[in-house]
């Protein structure tokens, strides 16, 4: 074969002599390449060589898994005597092989092989080994040194067993992760490998174990014990889903009164304890519903003591009463119902010698045994002599008993029968609040005056009628009496309407407050002995309306700002109608509050109720739920002890502000590589957090540089499984809250910080080093994040080539035009987005 030349290297001089003798020179057979050398096994700069062959215009290169080259993983034709594999190669052993070109004639192949070793898997950073990651500050954030050129990497995570089998896998193309999902207290084992393309994999790293603690155990708060009303409180747990709380009756925990879980920090139960001792415990719940033991839970101890007495007024002791007998007594603090015991022993000592009467008010009218359906009880049923008498006031609905007051005793005198006659009109009907009261209102419908306003359920009282033995009472909701008041009898039947023996009466069950347009009208008429009546009433002769005292509000105060759980508070009823001054009778109003409604809302006129309940203390902290942050109000009722709904108390308006997270880092500015997980302070009361990111230091938050958002995170730390670096340098985030009703913080402050990515740096050639056009290799150190480079050669202004490789090193396969050329390297991401850009570099390309 013409015009080629044999290689000498390797030959003999009788074997060049045969060739010659054999073949012309226009039939010279094309050299096999010799030097065949790999560099760079199982790493980035894997590179391909051989001695160049004279006058050999190309070489074929090909990669196998085989040696009869049926499963190639490489095939390349190039202008170079260098070839570098632009994709990550199996490892194994690999077979090669090149063969020049020359005149349009192949050559025979020149083979090799490699052993291309699977690589190192990454070198773990944190947690250390066997670290315990307290909750919820420490969650669990894997870190590990990048992998150069790798896709992605797969974190694997087996529990205590270490089996490997069925473990939670995570992909991200990042060096972080946090395991989103809360895990259970307990040790779990972790590691990693780095995918480096569709089915290369590193080896995996070493294996790693952390354990995952429990949450920290609950501090009960002091409280002051003997305690009248029940609040339980305790200092929050970061972490806490919410609480369960237990409540006994003694310190073994045998017998419960109450065990629930609560959303907040303070329990008050709605309907309040006895007098007793009790032993509670509190510990925090996980958002998996993990707990700590009991056994380990801080052990309180408290007792509910209501040590009031009430103050008798009337009769005084020793003083003496006619048949125109009442009883008063001064309210008490949380009493709705009072026990009034009458005896003829000042023993009390049995239901023969005693009788006892229960009412809701403060003063009570006994109504004489002589007449049926009356109430009894608590008349003097011997007629005339001494008599004991004492109050114990109740706290309903369990009925909680106070101390007795003390005991008082007075001569009663009976009446004498009146004579017989006809019977004329009750005159002198007036309204007080007490029976000691003296500034009575006497309007009237007969005498055109109008109609009585009272603050309680009032106590009617009229002059005494000659010949009268006893009085009727007609008590309706309009002035024909054709609508009496429940539970007082009906006009059409007056053997069952309320009767007296004195000049007053009150009724033992409190009355509804009136509304808008209503009232409520009386009328008395008198009987003789033998029960004949006075005129017939047509209509009533008397009217009242009743408006009850506001409750009054304690805190939260007008606009106030709070956070978080809120606790509201409100005067004892009593003390709300010991404020207030009844406009008609110049008195006091005596009213207790058996239990109050609370409202919240979002609106001022209470359309949308975002909490309501009835409770019998005079503080509620919601413990079922969480309130939405923004304006609120509130407002609180009275209800009496007959169920009755009293007036509103004025709606108060507050603004819930719950405090964001805090941030840990990156703050303050700070340069971070785009893969630095996010972190923060774990919040009280916090079971998700929100995430966003923008870039361009945008703080205005606009879509069009939203760079990443997370939402509904349960840890304290996030790891985006994407790197931040293509996506800008000059990043701000911020955080929020939801607690556990679902209920979103404000946004807290921005945070900015810098996104340093670092520039892919060149190796060879140096700057304006000449080099060989069928020798061109370049070479850079890897960048840590690269997935990829785009190397780029120019000459003067105009880019001639541009490649893309996941090597870090690279040889064109078309050869450079004699002349200085510059070339730069381009870091790319998993997204193909730009990281960062070497300068150029300036070489001269000799023929």
């Amino acid at each position: 074969m013409a015009g080629i030349r044999l290689c000498a290297v390797g030959a003999t001089t009788a074997l060049l002599l045969s060739v010659l003798a054999t073949t012309t020179p226009a039939e010279a057979a094309t050299a096999k390449p010799g030097g065949l050398k790999a560099t760079g096994v199982s790493t980035t700069a894997l590179a391909f060589a051989w001695k160049p062959v004279k006058k050999a215009q190309s070489y074929d290169v090909e990669v196998a898994r085989t040696a009869s080259f049926d499963k190639l993983v490489l095939d390349e034709n190039t202008e170079n005597t260098v070839v570098t594999p632009t994709d990550p190669l199996p490892p194994g052993r690999l077979y090669w092989r090149v063969r020049a070109e020359v005149n349009g004639k192949t050559g025979k192949w020149a083979t090799s092989s490699i052993v291309q070793q699977q690589r190192p898997g990454p070198v773990q950073l944190l947690p250390a080994h066997a670290s315990t990651l307290e909750q919820p500050a420490s969650p669990p954030t894997l870190i590990w040194q990048p992998v150069a050129g790798a896709e992605e990497y797969i974190v694997e995570i087996d529990g205590g067993e270490r089996d490997w089998v069925d473990t939670e896998v995570i992909r991200t193309d990042t060096t972080s992760t946090v395991v989103n999902e809360p895990q259970p207290n307990g040790t779990y084992w972790w590691r990693v490998r780095a995918l480096l393309d569709r089915d290369v994999l590193t080896r995996p790293s070493s294996e790693r174990s952390y354990t995952i603690g429990a949450l920290p155990l609950v501090d009960l708060d002091e409280i002051q014990s003997p305690m009248e009303e029940v609040v339980l409180s305790w200092q929050p747990v970061a972490g806490a889903a919410d609480y369960e709380i237990r409540v006994s009756t003694d310190d073994g925990f045998n017998n419960i009164v109450y065990k629930s879980f609560v959303d907040g920090t303070r329990y008050s139960p709605p309907k309040t304890y006895d007098n007793a001792s009790y032993w509670w415990q509190v510990r925090a719940r996980n958002s998996l519903g993990q707990t700590a033991e009991w056994d380990s839970a801080e052990v309180g101890l408290f007792r509910r003591a209501w040590n009031v007495k009430p103050e008798l007024t009337y009769p005084a002791d020793g003083g003496s009463a006619n048949g125109d007998l009442f009883f008063q007594w001064e309210p008490v603090r949380l009493a709705s119902h009072y026990r009034l015991f009458v005896s003829t022993e000042p023993g009390f000592s049995n239901n023969t010698t005693t009788n006892d009467c229960v009412t809701e008010q403060t003063t009570f009218t006994p109504l004489g045994s002589q007449f049926p359906g009356a109430d009894q009880d608590c008349f003097p049923w011997k007629g005339s002599g001494t008599y004991y008498w004492r109050v114990q006031a109740l706290d309903q609905p369990t009925e909680v008993q106070s101390v007795f007051s003390a005991v008082r005793s007075f001569d009663f005198v009976a009446p004498s029968t009146p004579p017989r006659g006809s019977l004329g009109s009750v005159t002198g009907q007036r309204l007080t609040l007490h029976g000691t009261g003296s500034s009575a209102c006497t309007k009237s419908l007969q005498s055109g005056t109008g109609t009585c306003g009272v603050s309680a359920t009032p106590l009617f009282r009229w002059s005494p009628t000659p010949g009268a033995a006893s009085y009727r009472i007609y008590l309706a909701h309009d002035p024909d009496m054709t609508n009496m008041v429940t539970g007082y009898g009906n006009a059409s039947f007056p053997d069952r309407l309320p009767t007296t023996t004195a000049t007053q009466w009150i009724p033992p069950r409190s009355l509804r407050d009136t509304q808008a347009g209503e009232a409520y009208y009386w009328f008395v008429r008198a009987c003789d002995h033998d029960r004949l009546c006075g005129p017939t009433p047509e209509r009533a002769s008397n009217s009242f309306e009743k408006t009850s005292p506001k409750v009054e509000l304690l805190t939260p105060a007008a606009t106030a700002t709070v956070s978080d759980s809120v606790t509201f508070r409100w005067t004892d009823y009593r003390e709300s109608n010991l404020s207030v001054t009844d406009a008609d009778t110049r008195e006091q109003p005596h009213q207790t509050g058996e239990q109050y409604r609370i409202q919240v809302s979002d609106t001022e006129t209470f359309a949308k109720k975002v909490d309501e309940i009835v409770v019998d203390q005079t503080t509620y902290t919601a413990f079922s739920k969480m309130y939405p942050e923004g304006q609120l109000w509130w407002r609180v009722q009275a209800i009496d002890g007959n169920g009755n709904d009293l007036t509103w108390s004025t709606p108060r308006r507050f603004t819930k502000a719950s405090p964001p997270p805090t941030p840990i880092g990156p703050i303050n500015g700070q340069v971070v590589t785009g893969i630095q997980p996010f972190r923060w302070l774990p919040g009280t009361f916090a079971k998700y957090y929100d995430l966003e990111v923008y870039r361009n230091a945008d703080t205005t938050a606009s879509s069009s540089n939203l760079a990443a958002r997370a939402s509904n995170i349960r840890q304290t730390a996030f790891s985006f499984d994407k790197p931040l670096e293509a996506l800008g340098t000059d990043f701000v985030w911020r955080l929020r809250k939801s607690d556990a009703s679902g209920n979103k913080s404000a946004w807290g402050a921005w945070q900015r910080f810098r996104v340093g990515a670092t520039v892919p740096v060149l190796a060879s050639p140096a700057s304006g080093r000449e080099v060989t056009n069928t020798k061109l290799l370049f070479s850079w150190r890897a960048q840590p994040q690269a997935l990829s480079y785009l190397v780029q050669l120019r000459r003067g202004n105009e880019i001639e080539e541009s490649v893309s490789t996941r090597a870090t090193v690279f040889a064109p396969t078309d050869g450079l035009d004699k002349g200085t050329w510059s070339w730069r390297v381009t870091a790319l991401d998993a997204g193909k987005d730009t990281l960062r850009a070497s300068a150029w570099r300036k070489f001269t390309v000799k023929r």
